[in-house]
């Protein structure tokens, strides 16, 4: 596998990602953002891609 196939595939999956996140409703999102189990970089990952 070569360099570009693998951050093209990162590239992908960011994509996916932030679109997953946007299309969350605001019930879920805020869940989300109020579990213990994820830690302060996870959740601003979570406003970053939902609201850039």
């Amino acid at each position: 596998m070569g360099i570009y196939k693998v951050l093209n595939n990162i590239y992908v999956f960011l994509i996916k990602l932030k679109i997953q996140i946007k299309c969350l409703p605001d019930e879920k999102f805020k869940l989300l953002l109020e579990d213990r189990s994820l830690d302060y970089t996870q959740r601003l990952y979570l406003c970053y891609f939902r609201y850039m």
